[in-house]
């Protein structure tokens, strides 16, 4: 039988994309314009949220895992900084 490990809640619409960082943290980025890191190895089930985009996100890339990369549908690329959560760009 399948088991759910963890149940993770907090975007207010469908998910458009995930992508792991080197350590071990999921990276998910939303319609509802936002993006969340959820530190897995944690009992915890919240995120922390990075806001800016005008648009749902739909692409999202990481440098060194201290910056990632999104874009949105209206065309925008964002840059943010992951240690001190920011955008910088």
């Amino acid at each position: 039988s399948e088991e759910v490990l963890k149940n993770l809640v907090g975007h207010e619409k469908e998910v458009t994309k995930l992508l792991f960082d080197d350590c071990g943290n999921l990276i998910s980025g939303s319609k509802d314009r936002s993006i969340r890191i959820w530190e897995l190895d944690s009992d915890s089930t919240t995120a922390r949220t990075l806001k800016g985009h005008q648009d749902e996100v739909v692409s999202m890339d990481l440098a060194k895992n201290d910056f990632l990369f999104s874009g949105s549908r209206d065309g925008e690329i964002r840059k943010w900084d992951i240690p001190k959560l920011l955008c910088v760009e």
